[in-house]
């Protein structure tokens, strides 16, 4: 399970998490070997939930309704969560980003992307341009249009099988 804060620093589970007012969470379990459900075994599979940073108490939000498991959440500059899908593996099913309701849990498609469908991690630069990286022993980074789902290559990562991403603003100010 991967811990996702609105706004602010983002801090290791066992932390304390420090300029947020809403953490988030996407769970799921009873995968089958492509990372997807098996329908019926588990009605929690990928569903959004918040945390309670004082207790680390989870509370279960609802359903995203979504076939293959969320690798990553991040929030756009006018607040919007979106997420991402992926098999993990390499195969024919793509990766997917998706807005998610923070109030319901639900997530709407927003395009099938096209390039790898391992896509591990989701944020979104400087600039305002949404990156992401991949999940495979030569892991690369990659400019997203979220209008085309092009992944658009920028460079290969110094290390494999990379499992989020995570771009720091340097002008940062911690006060």
């Amino acid at each position: 399970m991967t811990v996702f804060g609105k706004g602010g620093k983002r801090t290791a589970h066992g932390h304390g998490f420090p300029f947020q007012r809403v953490l988030y969470a996407v769970g799921g379990c009873n995968l089958d070997a492509n990372f997807e459900r098996t329908p019926g075994l588990d009605p929690s599979y990928n569903s959004l939930y918040t945390v309670n940073t004082k207790t680390g108490a989870f509370t279960r939000v609802g359903s995203t309704g979504t076939p293959q498991l969320f690798m990553d959440l991040e929030f756009d500059r006018h607040g919007q969560m979106l997420g991402v899908t992926s098999t993990v593996n390499p195969s024919s099913i793509p990766a997917i980003p998706y807005r998610v309701e923070p109030a319901t849990g639900k997530a709407t498609k927003i395009v099938d992307l096209v390039g790898s469908t391992s896509v591990m991690g989701l944020a979104f630069g400087r600039r305002r341009d949404l990156y992401a990286t991949d999940n495979l022993q030569r892991s690369g980074l990659y400019l997203v249009d979220p209008t085309t789902g092009f992944e658009t290559a920028v460079a290969a990562l110094p290390f494999g099988s990379s499992s989020g991403l995570e771009l720091v603003n340097p002008d940062f100010d911690e006060q």
